[in-house]
């Protein structure tokens, strides 16, 4: 009974006598083999088996995306080729496409695929493969190898933070440098703000990169891993930006700048030079007044109406002029309380207010005249007289309310 002593332990003893025999009955026996047990990790680790000079066998080539012929460490499941290729000659289909397989015309078989002369075909040595992964497994235990893996992995964020540290820096002396050699040349005079130019951060070092190479050891992973850093430092680049002012006709230059991570920090003159405006829109604005009634518009076209006096007055008809233009607007009957100021008429509505504009400016252009003016009539009570407030003048653009458009 050693066989199933072997196989079971003495608790098995008591099906043991249920079995006619030890060496009829083998067969009947299946050995499970055990699954490993998963080490959980930040990342997986994947190694290829190799042996030494002296047939001893030993991980190498670590790194985390491996698959073909590769070992996941984790769990110890292996990518290796498994099935059986079938070389010789045949006729039917599947022995032809047998043949093709191009494992057949290979002289050096992948570890752990042997050719049997016998049949002409080759196969997976499992045997083999358990008693070399064991022979590795004691001799670089992959709990060890794993966690020493992950701790090093675990230190890219201060490798990248330092070296963002120079990055930031490199963007910040540009910045600084950048302020300086700014120039805005305004020939329209009418720009009162400041040109947004900035140092882009193109291809900056990203936060998770994939990591493609393999090593052979903790150091070797550790400086791997730094040169890995540094070269996404060493890709990146700082590019000037310019945005251009979409209300001025204007040319940029020096803009075409840019930096790398060796580069000098010198920063060329970025100049703006700005000839015109494109529109430029102002509102006409109106006061006239006398003894009885005083009439004043602001730039959004409310007009304020005031009584002077100690009656009411009702305002009929309001007529504006605006160079060649007149509007008049009847029919009004405005009724003012004595002492009282209405800002009731609203004169943005009419187009001779609110759709005024030039193109192409400067500020030189603004000191033309253009003539401006209104005329109300108007009744006072206990007067009942209709009496007219009329008031025209020359007035320069850049002394009424505008803006650039």
């Amino acid at each position: 009974m050693d066989c199933f002593n072997k196989r079971f332990g003495l608790t098995a003893l008591a099906t043991v006598f249920l079995v006619a025999g030890c060496a009829s009955n083998q067969t009947m026996v299946k050995e499970i083999k055990p699954v490993a047990e998963k080490i959980v990790s930040d990342r997986e680790i994947f190694a290829m088996l190799d042996v030494t000079p002296e047939g001893r066998y030993y991980f190498r080539d670590f790194t985390f995306s491996g698959t073909h012929n590769f070992i996941s460490l984790n769990t110890l499941q292996h990518y290796i080729r498994t099935e059986s290729v079938k070389c010789g000659d045949a006729i039917d289909s599947e022995a032809q496409k047998a043949v093709a397989d191009p494992e057949c015309k290979q002289d050096k078989l992948a570890m752990f695929r042997v050719r049997d002369s016998t049949n002409n075909s080759i196969s997976f040595d499992e045997e083999l493969f358990e008693k070399a992964l064991a022979e590795a497994l004691v001799a670089q235990p992959r709990e060890q190898l794993i966690a020493e893996f992950n701790n090093i992995y675990q230190l890219v964020p201060k490798f990248r933070a330092d070296k963002k540290a120079e990055y930031d820096k490199r963007w910040n002396d540009l910045n600084t440098k950048l302020q300086e050699a700014l120039v805005v040349n305004d020939n329209s005079q009418l720009y009162d703000g400041k040109p947004n130019a900035y140092i882009f951060e193109r291809n900056p070092i990203e936060e998770h990169f994939w990591i493609k190479f393999k090593w052979q050891s903790a150091s070797d992973f550790r400086v791997k891993l730094q040169e890995e850093v540094s070269n996404h430092y060493a890709n990146s680049r700082l590019t000037l930006r310019c945005d251009r002012l979409d209300s001025f006709h204007h040319t940029i230059s020096g803009c075409d700048q840019k930096w790398g991570m060796t580069d000098k920090l010198e920063v060329k003159p970025v100049v703006y030079e700005i000839d015109t405006v494109r529109n430029y829109g102002y509102a006409p604005t109106f006061n006239a007044s006398d003894v009885h009634v005083s009439a004043v518009t602001d730039r959004h076209g409310v007009m304020s109406l005031t009584n002077l006096t100690d009656y009411y007055v009702t305002i009929d008809s309001l007529s504006l002029y605006v160079g060649d233009e007149i509007k008049n607007l009847s029919n009004l009957n405005l009724s003012l309380p004595p002492r009282s100021i209405s800002k009731d008429l609203k004169l943005s509505k009419y187009s001779i207010f609110s759709r005024k504009s030039f193109n192409n400016i400067r500020k030189a252009d603004l000191v033309k005249s253009i003539n401006i003016g209104m005329a109300i009539k108007y009744k006072v009570a206990d007067i009942n007289v209709e009496k007219t407030l009329f008031k025209t003048g020359d007035t320069r653009y850049k002394d009424m309310p505008g803006w650039v458009i």
